[in-house]
């Protein structure tokens, strides 16, 4: 039984679970843009994001220099390269608040088989005022020749709401995302090795599901494995449905290694949702399965509804220059984005309005093996590395992100860790 507590836990803790985890009474459709929904859901309306550690090492920037095989996420117009990059498949997780779960002893305390300890003091952390993110878990799979691109992920996350900083009253949700993409990238020469203009589509399959909020007292109670396992899949309401978003960006190539990008994304970005009363009743219903074992499912009927996430505006500023055969050596590459340009001109810009909106970092790529990664992102300091053993590619990004209404109100530290096997230049 210790052994299946504190399994349960590191899965907690690492957030590789599942909304079936957890049990609430309300079968009603809850989530961003519901009229009834609390504030706690808000988290949940935004763009699907995978996890691109090169990114985050460099300020969270990379709209105009395109590198590995993730890039026609952040910009379809990188499909234009026509470079063959297989990823298959990258492993990325990225864990947020380290240095506080490292200091309060949490690993120490599951390992002592003090799991109730730990997940107490892992609700401290996440029981800030305001929204919360405990760890994202991201699989994927991207392919990219002739400028045709295709990924396929499978990301979990764990958030966070408390509305007055207490544990008692923190909600975590849930959220599962499967998604496919398919892009096509083109570029059109103006003028020979000096000028030519990149043109990208990417159309996005996301598959969304979460839970609905639940309490600390459920999160121990799953913990010291006081829950049945059918009331839980039974009695927990799960919100599931599907969108189809659109991403399109263009590139202008310059001399000199210098590129000017924009990007618009998430358009018809409608999900259309159905809310289940039960775990159950959306895998028998979605899987064909029975998880429960009698058989049995949550009462009540399923309720469609709606929501749409805004599409946006991005901006990005590139220079990765090219110095012939002392590239093997030494390649720098340059990147600054504006981020949500809508957003930061729909009101006056002042100086603490650009610094939410701006991105921006550098990579050095060292004898064609070794990357070093530095930015800032929102004015937070970022640093990354990433090796390439031909084969296997491992990234790290260390970083800070804003999670308060304005900037130093609650940063909180992330550490992103990926590996890929594939041919990833």
């Amino acid at each position: 039984m210790n052994t299946i507590r504190k399994v349960s836990c590191v899965l907690m803790l690492v957030a590789v679970i599942a909304a079936p985890l957890f049990a609430t009474e309300s079968t009603d459709p809850v989530g961003p843009g519901v009229g009834s929904s609390s504030v706690a859901y808000d988290s949940l309306g935004v763009v699907f994001s995978p996890i691109s550690v090169r990114s985050m090492g460099m300020g969270g920037a990379g709209i105009a220099v395109a590198g590995t095989s993730d890039s026609f996420f952040l910009n379809p117009a990188a499909l234009a390269n026509r470079k063959f990059q297989l990823s298959l498949p990258s492993i990325g997780v990225t864990v947020y608040n380290p240095q506080q779960i490292l200091e309060q002893g949490i690993i120490e305390d599951i390992k002592a088989d003090k799991e109730e300890d730990a997940a107490q003091k892992f609700l401290g952390i996440l029981s800030r005022k305001g929204f919360n993110e405990a760890l994202t878990s991201d699989v994927a799979f991207s392919l990219s020749a002739g400028g045709f691109g295709l990924g396929i992920q499978a990301q979990e996350k764990i958030h966070s709401y408390s509305p007055d900083g207490k544990t008692t009253s923190t909600k975590l949700i849930a959220e599962a995302n499967a998604v496919a993409t398919l892009g096509y990238g083109l570029r059109i020469h103006i003028i020979e090795d000096s000028l030519s203009i990149d043109l990208g589509v990417a159309a996005r399959f996301n598959y969304r599901a979460y839970n609905q909020a639940v309490t600390a007292d459920d999160f121990i109670g799953l913990v010291a494995g006081t829950e049945d396992t059918d009331d839980l899949l039974n009695e927990t309401p799960l919100m599931a449905g599907w969108a189809v978003p659109i991403d399109a960006g263009v590139n202008v190539n310059l001399p000199l290694g210098f590129t000017i990008s924009t990007v618009v994304r998430n358009l018809i970005g409608k999900y259309h949702m159905t809310a289940y009363p039960g775990i159950s009743n959306w895998a028998k219903e979605v899987l064909g399965v029975k998880l429960t074992s009698d058989g049995s499912q949550g009462a009540g009927t399923n309720s469609e509804f709606e929501f749409t996430i805004p599409w946006s505006l991005d901006a990005g500023f590139g220079w990765a220059p090219s110095f012939g055969s002392f590239d093997k050596i030494l390649r720098p590459t340059v990147a600054v984005d504006v981020v949500d340009l809508v957003d930061l001109f729909g009101e006056e810009v002042t100086t603490e309005r650009l610094l939410t909106h701006l991105k921006a970092g550098a990579e050095v790529k060292l004898f064609s093996m070794l990357d070093v990664r530095a930015g800032l992102n929102q004015g937070y300091i970022t640093i990354g590395a990433g090796v390439d053993l031909f084969v296997i590619r491992l990234e790290a990004a260390y970083y800070r992100q804003e999670f308060g209404v304005q900037l130093d109100d609650k940063p909180v530290d992330a550490l992103t860790i990926r590996a890929n096997i594939g041919f990833d230049r």
